[in-house]
């Protein structure tokens, strides 16, 4: 019988879909605005509990957003940090093809250099390589794990002038923001913020 040689993917690419948008979703061109001014800092928060519409609000801004965007739906595997690594090149490859390819063969091969060195190695691909892109993470919450945690900062801190994060969770940030609000390079959006106003309430 003839054989059938298959590369296994172990990326998950439905969690690299940014969600369409539902027949009646509410337009909330407040909130867009918003976003498209604080777009150029390092990263944007939208944090408030479930129901509040963060994922359908950053749908509708990447379905006009100029800047390609990349998406990642986190859950509880990427609190692994070759995983959550592992995701972030897969999302960025959605727009540049094979940036990363070394980095993410490495991640899958035992005794490889440690999951910061090879951050930091895709930071510098992604310095040298692209162009301005945002890279959404959605469900933040998720995110527990302090060696990711620190990933996130070490990225932050170290953050190509071409990309910007937007980030949506149901609760605060698991890393201290204090340098990055310090610096004005953190934007929040909060349960105030997402709350329908009148009008929108009357539209829904």
């Amino acid at each position: 019988s003839e054989t059938i040689n298959m590369s296994i993917d172990p990326i998950l690419r439905t969690k690299l879909f940014i969600p369409p948008l539902r027949e009646g979703t509410v337009s909330r061109p407040r909130l867009i605005e918003r976003i498209n001014q604080n777009i150029d800092n390092k990263a944007l928060l939208i944090s408030a509990p479930a129901g509040f519409g963060k994922s359908t609000l950053l749908a509708e801004w990447s379905a006009q957003s100029t800047a390609p965007v990349c998406w990642v739906s986190l859950d509880k595997t990427e609190n692994d940090p070759i995983n959550f690594l592992s995701y972030l090149i897969a999302s960025v490859q959605s727009e540049y093809k094979n940036l990363g390819d070394t980095i993410l063969n490495a991640l899958r091969t035992p005794g490889s250099p440690s999951v910061k060195g090879l951050l930091n190695a895709w930071i510098n691909e992604v310095a040298e390589h692209a162009k301005d892109f945002v890279l959404i993470l959605d469900d933040f919450h998720h995110i527990q794990n302090q060696t990711v945690a620190d990933l996130i900062c070490y990225l932050t801190e170290n953050q190509p002038r071409q990309l910007h994060l937007l980030l949506a969770s149901r609760a605060e940030l698991p890393f201290s923001c204090s340098r990055l609000r310090a610096q004005g390079d953190l934007v929040d959006l909060g349960i105030a913020d997402l709350r329908f106003t009148l009008d929108e309430s009357t539209e829904y």
